[in-house]
């Protein structure tokens, strides 16, 4: 599987400046960490790329390309699939250690699964066949279960397990709880849609349903859906108000809240539905977001005079000309946002014992953010990608010494001390391992 390993000792001893220090945690000010490569094969030469996916942790790189009329699959830089036919999507488990793909076996649409070991062994199971057209292929948190939507008969099926579910019309967006003990989807039937949760579908019925939630403790379900030309969010199949036009829609851990954007009479507000009734404030919000907590902490972007202002927990931050994104730490103690200014930057809002926020911009390094920064597990650092071409960024400091072409994934933390980027230098894939000491 690792056609080259290649391992560089590098040790960044730096006299770090106020600027690149500014929003580090005491004792981060220096790196020090080793680089490791291993070589993931080229890019396939005189071939039809039909599909590229890394992993979310960031770690493998699957191709599918078609050559002699056939389609072949490349995990890592292995060939593991040969004479495929109609390969149009790949799909991997979180953990990167399952891969989903859908095949066209003699004019019948089917889906299989690669099992990746840490032998680097390749193992394929059928998950599916004999359908007319697959659509979205979903695994769960664990990667252990996969729903599919598998068209037969001219009607929408989801299949979970390798169970079929009941036909309908047309079937949308599957997903799995957080625990993967539930599954929900949108279902049409006629011209009406419900929402199937655990394989019971609702009572009620809209014209559309745009998006849907789970708690993060899976127990309860929120979704936004449109009737008679109004919009409405349902909390565990209670319809709330309805109004002109709802969006970014966001549900407390604990499932007893929904807070979204609402738009009535030509203004927007700040809604809570759930537990204590309705509450609807004068704010106009962007994205909105609660950390994962028993007491969770909620924030918010919106306007602020003539730029934008992260609020968290009642607490306005600094105000800059644009804000994007908002990620908690995995403890809810810290929140990153990209903030717009001359270029763009991470910044990060640390919360004290006192309960107060205190915002810290990490420094603008020349480029744009190619992907949202995130960060480690333990929340200690956080990493970026600048431009689609480099630097790497991670708490605040550019790797500069790690030189490649583009990237073709995010970076991406799969432990608290590893972070994992795919590149390529010309037509050479390369796994980038940093891990940090």
């Amino acid at each position: 599987m690792r056609a080259c390993l290649e391992v560089y000792r590098i040790i960044l001893a730096l006299a770090v400046s106020a600027g690149l220090s500014a929003g580090s945690r005491p004792g981060q000010g220096a790196l020090n960490f080793d680089i490791m490569e291993t070589a993931y094969g080229q890019m396939p030469k005189d071939t039809g790329l039909r599909a590229m996916e890394v992993s979310p942790d960031g770690r493998h790189l699957a191709l599918a390309f078609s050559r002699d009329k056939k389609f072949h699959l490349v995990v890592d830089g292995k060939e593991v699939e040969t004479a495929l036919e109609g390969v149009n999507r790949l799909i991997w488990a979180p953990d990167g250690s399952r891969l989903a793909f859908d095949v066209n076996r003699g004019g019948s649409p089917g889906v299989l699964i690669g099992t990746l070991a840490p032998t680097g062994a390749w193992k394929t199971e059928e998950a599916g066949a004999g359908y007319q057209f697959i659509g979205d292929i979903v695994f769960d948190p664990s990667g252990r279960r996969l729903a599919f939507i598998g068209v037969k008969e001219k009607k929408n099926r989801l299949v979970v397990d390798g169970r079929e579910g009941p036909p309908h019309d047309a079937v949308w967006y599957p997903k799995f709880s957080p625990d993967g003990t539930r599954v929900a989807y949108v279902a049409r039937t006629g011209k009406l849609w419900t929402l199937v949760l655990d394989g019971r579908e609702g009572s009620s019925a809209y014209d559309s349903i745009m998006e849907h939630h789970f708690s993060a403790d899976g127990k309860h379900h929120a979704f936004i859906a449109q009737r008679e030309r109004k919009m409405l969010v349902s909390l565990d199949g209670k319809d709330g108000k309805a109004y002109d036009a709802v969006n970014a829609l966001a549900v407390r851990p604990d499932g007893r809240q929904v807070a979204f954007r609402a738009s009535e009479g030509g203004a927007n507000y700040l809604v809570f539905e759930g537990d204590g009734g309705r509450d609807l404030r004068d704010i106009d919000p962007g994205m909105i977001a609660w950390s994962n907590e028993a007491k969770p902490s909620f924030a918010y972007w919106a306007k602020s005079g003539d730029g934008y202002a992260c609020v968290i927990d009642n607490q306005p931050q600094k105000k800059y000309p644009s804000v994007s994104g908002l990620i908690f730490s995995r403890d809810g103690r810290r929140l990153l946002y990209v903030a717009g200014g001359t270029t763009n930057h991470a910044v990060v809002a640390d919360r004290g014992t006192d309960g107060l926020w205190t915002s810290r911009d990490w420094p603008e390094i020349p480029g744009y953010i190619y992907k949202m920064p995130l960060f480690s597990p333990d929340g200690k650092r956080v990493a970026w990608g600048l431009g689609d071409k480099g630097p790497i960024g991670v708490d605040g400091t550019a790797l500069s010494d790690i030189k490649f072409d583009f990237y073709i994934g995010a970076p991406i933390f799969d432990r608290p001390d590893r972070l994992n980027v795919i590149v390529r230098r010309g037509d050479d894939f390369r796994l980038v391992e940093i891990v940090f000491k």
